[in-house]
Protein backbone atom coordinates (compact mmCIF):
# COMPACT_ATOMS: atom_id res chain seq x y z
CA UNK A 1 0.00 0.00 0.00
CA UNK A 2 1.38 3.14 -1.13
CA UNK A 3 0.55 6.37 0.87
CA UNK A 4 1.15 10.15 -0.34
CA UNK A 5 2.38 12.37 2.71
CA UNK A 6 0.59 15.20 1.84
CA UNK A 7 -2.56 14.25 1.51
CA UNK A 8 -5.15 11.15 0.68
CA UNK A 9 -8.61 11.54 -0.73
CA UNK A 10 -10.73 9.10 0.81
CA UNK A 11 -14.52 8.28 -0.12
CA UNK A 12 -16.65 8.81 2.95
CA UNK A 13 -19.58 5.99 3.17
CA UNK A 14 -21.92 8.64 5.22
CA UNK A 15 -21.61 11.49 2.37
CA UNK A 16 -20.24 9.71 -1.06
CA UNK A 17 -18.16 12.97 -0.78
CA UNK A 18 -14.10 13.09 -1.11
CA UNK A 19 -12.50 14.40 1.75
CA UNK A 20 -8.64 15.35 1.61
CA UNK A 21 -6.60 13.37 4.10
CA UNK A 22 -3.38 13.51 5.11
CA UNK A 23 -1.61 10.40 5.64
CA UNK A 24 -1.35 10.62 8.86
CA UNK A 25 -4.96 10.70 9.48
CA UNK A 26 -5.17 7.50 7.51
CA UNK A 27 -2.77 6.19 9.51
CA UNK A 28 -4.71 6.55 12.25
CA UNK A 29 -7.84 4.98 10.84
CA UNK A 30 -6.06 1.91 9.86
CA UNK A 31 -4.95 1.55 13.90
CA UNK A 32 -8.45 1.53 15.17
CA UNK A 33 -9.14 -1.47 12.93
CA UNK A 34 -5.92 -3.43 12.93
CA UNK A 35 -4.46 -2.73 16.75
CA UNK A 36 -1.14 -1.92 15.32
CA UNK A 37 0.87 1.63 13.93
CA UNK A 38 0.60 2.34 10.44
CA UNK A 39 3.57 4.58 9.63
CA UNK A 40 5.21 5.75 6.62
CA UNK A 41 8.85 5.23 5.02
CA UNK A 42 10.65 7.49 2.72
CA UNK A 43 9.65 6.18 -0.22
CA UNK A 44 5.87 6.62 0.60
CA UNK A 45 5.17 3.00 1.92
CA UNK A 46 3.13 2.24 4.97
CA UNK A 47 4.51 -0.18 7.25
CA UNK A 48 3.19 -1.90 10.39
CA UNK A 49 4.69 -2.19 13.68
CA UNK A 50 3.65 -4.43 16.18
CA UNK A 51 1.94 -2.86 19.62
CA UNK A 52 2.49 -6.06 21.60
CA UNK A 53 6.33 -5.93 20.20
CA UNK A 54 7.28 -2.70 19.99
CA UNK A 55 9.95 -1.25 18.03
CA UNK A 56 9.72 -4.89 15.61
CA UNK A 57 8.45 -4.00 12.41
CA UNK A 58 6.46 -6.19 9.94
CA UNK A 59 6.87 -6.42 6.09
CA UNK A 60 5.50 -3.11 4.30
CA UNK A 61 1.46 -3.41 4.75
CA UNK A 62 0.11 -4.36 1.82
CA UNK A 63 -3.70 -4.87 1.47
CA UNK A 64 -3.86 -7.94 -0.71
CA UNK A 65 -1.95 -10.35 2.49
CA UNK A 66 -2.51 -7.77 5.32
CA UNK A 67 -5.78 -7.88 5.14
CA UNK A 68 -8.05 -10.80 6.20
CA UNK A 69 -9.26 -13.65 3.48
CA UNK A 70 -12.52 -14.56 2.77
CA UNK A 71 -12.30 -17.69 4.25
CA UNK A 72 -11.31 -15.49 7.68
CA UNK A 73 -13.83 -12.79 7.50
CA UNK A 74 -16.36 -13.33 10.30
CA UNK A 75 -19.92 -11.63 9.05
CA UNK A 76 -22.32 -9.90 11.28
CA UNK A 77 -25.08 -7.29 11.67
CA UNK A 78 -23.20 -3.78 11.66
CA UNK A 79 -24.23 -0.39 10.99
CA UNK A 80 -21.91 2.30 10.86
CA UNK A 81 -21.59 6.62 10.22
CA UNK A 82 -19.13 8.32 9.36
CA UNK A 83 -18.44 12.59 9.51
CA UNK A 84 -15.20 13.90 8.99
CA UNK A 85 -13.69 13.74 11.78
CA UNK A 86 -16.36 10.77 13.81
CA UNK A 87 -18.07 7.97 13.46
CA UNK A 88 -20.29 5.31 15.40
CA UNK A 89 -20.88 1.90 14.53
CA UNK A 90 -23.84 0.07 15.97
CA UNK A 91 -23.35 -3.95 15.81
CA UNK A 92 -24.76 -7.12 17.53
CA UNK A 93 -22.35 -7.59 21.34
CA UNK A 94 -23.05 -10.12 23.43
CA UNK A 95 -22.22 -10.21 27.09
CA UNK A 96 -20.65 -13.29 29.06
CA UNK A 97 -20.37 -13.92 32.97
CA UNK A 98 -18.00 -16.41 33.97
CA UNK A 99 -17.62 -18.44 38.04
CA UNK A 100 -14.66 -19.81 38.18
CA UNK A 101 -12.95 -19.18 35.44
CA UNK A 102 -15.79 -21.03 33.27
CA UNK A 103 -18.60 -19.45 30.98
CA UNK A 104 -22.03 -20.20 32.77
CA UNK A 105 -24.38 -17.98 30.78
CA UNK A 106 -23.68 -15.52 27.71
CA UNK A 107 -26.28 -12.49 26.51
CA UNK A 108 -27.29 -10.45 23.83
CA UNK A 109 -26.28 -7.17 23.46
CA UNK A 110 -26.31 -3.88 21.28
CA UNK A 111 -22.68 -2.15 21.38
CA UNK A 112 -22.64 1.78 20.14
CA UNK A 113 -18.58 2.35 19.60
CA UNK A 114 -18.26 6.01 19.21
CA UNK A 115 -14.55 7.07 17.73
CA UNK A 116 -12.70 9.97 16.14
CA UNK A 117 -10.98 10.06 12.77
CA UNK A 118 -8.78 13.29 13.68
CA UNK A 119 -5.33 12.48 14.78
CA UNK A 120 -4.14 12.48 18.55
CA UNK A 121 -3.71 16.03 20.49
CA UNK A 122 -2.42 14.21 23.09
CA UNK A 123 -0.92 10.51 24.36
CA UNK A 124 -4.07 10.11 26.67
CA UNK A 125 -6.35 11.81 24.98
CA UNK A 126 -9.74 9.26 24.46
CA UNK A 127 -10.41 8.29 20.92
CA UNK A 128 -13.02 6.10 20.80
CA UNK A 129 -16.03 5.13 23.63
CA UNK A 130 -18.62 2.13 23.77
CA UNK A 131 -21.35 2.04 25.39
CA UNK A 132 -23.55 -1.62 25.42
CA UNK A 133 -26.88 -1.62 25.71
CA UNK A 134 -29.11 -4.34 26.83
CA UNK A 135 -32.25 -4.99 24.26
CA UNK A 136 -34.91 -3.13 25.69
CA UNK A 137 -32.48 -0.10 25.98
CA UNK A 138 -31.13 -0.25 22.44
CA UNK A 139 -35.33 -0.52 21.44
CA UNK A 140 -35.91 2.45 23.40
CA UNK A 141 -32.74 3.97 22.04
CA UNK A 142 -34.72 3.40 18.12
CA UNK A 143 -37.76 5.42 19.88
CA UNK A 144 -36.05 8.50 21.15
CA UNK A 145 -34.30 8.42 18.07
CA UNK A 146 -38.27 8.48 16.08
CA UNK A 147 -39.62 11.13 18.35
CA UNK A 148 -36.60 13.37 17.94
CA UNK A 149 -36.65 13.72 14.22
CA UNK A 150 -40.36 13.96 14.04
CA UNK A 151 -39.68 16.95 16.52
CA UNK A 152 -40.63 20.57 14.60
CA UNK A 153 -38.17 22.19 17.09
CA UNK A 154 -34.61 21.48 18.85
CA UNK A 155 -34.43 19.35 21.36
CA UNK A 156 -32.30 16.58 23.05
CA UNK A 157 -32.83 13.38 24.59
CA UNK A 158 -30.42 10.79 26.65
CA UNK A 159 -30.58 7.47 27.68
CA UNK A 160 -30.22 6.69 31.42
CA UNK A 161 -26.32 7.18 31.93
CA UNK A 162 -24.09 3.92 32.89
CA UNK A 163 -22.50 3.89 35.70
CA UNK A 164 -19.41 1.75 36.88
CA UNK A 165 -16.90 1.50 39.80
CA UNK A 166 -13.00 0.76 38.72
CA UNK A 167 -9.60 1.19 40.05
CA UNK A 168 -8.24 1.27 43.56
CA UNK A 169 -9.93 4.30 44.78
CA UNK A 170 -13.74 3.40 43.92
CA UNK A 171 -14.02 5.87 41.58
CA UNK A 172 -17.87 6.58 39.43
CA UNK A 173 -17.48 6.11 35.78
CA UNK A 174 -20.35 7.47 34.30
CA UNK A 175 -21.21 7.21 29.82
CA UNK A 176 -24.18 9.04 28.67
CA UNK A 177 -25.71 8.84 25.61
CA UNK A 178 -27.55 11.52 23.97
CA UNK A 179 -30.19 11.96 20.45
CA UNK A 180 -30.52 15.60 19.12
CA UNK A 181 -32.00 17.73 17.07
CA UNK A 182 -30.37 21.25 16.67
CA UNK A 183 -30.40 25.04 14.96
CA UNK A 184 -27.53 27.23 14.82
CA UNK A 185 -26.96 30.36 12.66
CA UNK A 186 -29.81 28.87 10.38
CA UNK A 187 -28.61 25.59 10.31
CA UNK A 188 -29.76 22.58 11.59
CA UNK A 189 -29.37 18.57 11.73
CA UNK A 190 -29.29 15.71 14.01
CA UNK A 191 -26.18 13.96 16.28
CA UNK A 192 -25.58 11.12 18.65
CA UNK A 193 -23.23 12.20 21.04
CA UNK A 194 -21.36 9.80 23.61
CA UNK A 195 -19.98 11.01 26.93
CA UNK A 196 -17.64 10.04 29.36
CA UNK A 197 -15.93 12.42 32.32
CA UNK A 198 -14.43 15.09 30.10
CA UNK A 199 -14.29 13.04 27.04
CA UNK A 200 -17.08 13.73 24.42
CA UNK A 201 -17.30 12.02 20.93
CA UNK A 202 -20.38 13.91 18.80
CA UNK A 203 -21.21 12.13 15.12
CA UNK A 204 -23.53 14.22 13.01
CA UNK A 205 -25.92 11.94 10.95
CA UNK A 206 -28.49 12.77 7.61
CA UNK A 207 -31.71 12.47 8.84
CA UNK A 208 -32.02 9.09 6.48
CA UNK A 209 -28.83 7.94 8.21
CA UNK A 210 -30.51 9.02 11.37
CA UNK A 211 -33.87 7.16 10.90
CA UNK A 212 -32.11 3.62 9.59
CA UNK A 213 -30.17 3.74 12.32
CA UNK A 214 -33.31 3.71 14.24
CA UNK A 215 -35.13 0.93 11.98
CA UNK A 216 -31.27 -1.16 12.32
CA UNK A 217 -31.77 -0.90 16.37
CA UNK A 218 -35.18 -1.92 16.68
CA UNK A 219 -34.38 -4.75 14.42
CA UNK A 220 -31.13 -5.71 16.23
CA UNK A 221 -32.97 -5.08 19.52
CA UNK A 222 -35.27 -7.96 18.92
CA UNK A 223 -32.72 -10.27 17.33
CA UNK A 224 -30.60 -10.16 20.08
CA UNK A 225 -33.07 -10.69 23.35
CA UNK A 226 -31.94 -14.61 23.44
CA UNK A 227 -29.61 -16.09 26.66
CA UNK A 228 -27.54 -19.14 26.48
CA UNK A 229 -27.86 -21.31 29.89
CA UNK A 230 -26.29 -24.73 30.70
CA UNK A 231 -29.11 -27.47 29.94
CA UNK A 232 -31.01 -28.52 32.66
Amino acid sequence: MILNDVTWSWEGTATGHYFPWSADIVGQVYEQFRGSVISLTSDHRAVEEDQQAPGKINKPFDKETSMPQANELKRYRCFEIFSQSTGVEIREAAKTHEENGRVVERAGRIQLRFFKLTPRTSANEVTQIRFICEPDEAFGLALMISQVAASSAPCKEKLSPHKFTAGDRGEETVTTLAVEKWERGGKGGFALTIGRGKEFISVPVPLTKFLFASEFLRALATEQCWVERPGK
